[in-house]
């Protein structure tokens, strides 16, 4: 770890130079991205349930910020709905999350996966909120259907 943040210049600089069509501002949004996790690694490493106190109103101070950005809709949700990409070989699908929130996903056209689908499922449950790293990923899919099962009662 200390590796990394005494060396992310370098690290940036070779991350450049073998990726030569990604562009300057990108990869120093990556170096700060970087140390961020590093920094927020060797926090939860020293104290793990302040880190998780922190975390946790991280989160719910972004998720009020994003509230407060989003414009509210006043139509019904809509089923998902395909809409044309300039990409042909693309297509884009929203899918009504709330009642006043969409998300829209770019996938390919054709052939697009259970495998890939599942790639979206993982990297989804790891930017949610109450996400827990120690859980492993077979068993998401229980507790989703118990976090459901609650819902409905």
């Amino acid at each position: 770890m200390a590796y990394v943040r005494e060396n992310i210049e370098a690290i940036k600089t070779r991350f450049q130079n073998l990726n030569k069509t990604v562009r300057g501002q990108t990869i120093e949004e990556y170096g700060r991205r970087v140390l961020f996790a590093v920094n927020d690694y060797m926090k939860w490493m020293a104290d793990r349930s302040a880190w998780e106190r922190e975390a946790g109103s991280r989160g719910s101070n972004r998720a009020d910020a994003e509230s407060k950005t989003k414009q509210t809709r006043v139509d019904k949700a809509k089923p998902a709905v395909a809409e044309t990409v300039a990409d042909s070989s693309l297509r884009m699908v929203t899918y009504p999350l709330r009642p006043d929130q969409d998300i829209t996903m770019t996938i390919p056209r054709r052939d697009f996966t259970l495998a890939e689908a599942r790639k979206i499922y993982l990297f989804l449950a790891t930017i949610a909120t109450d996400f827990d790293p120690t859980v492993s990923p077979q068993s998401f899919l229980k507790l989703l259907e118990q976090d459901r099962a609650g819902d409905m009662n």
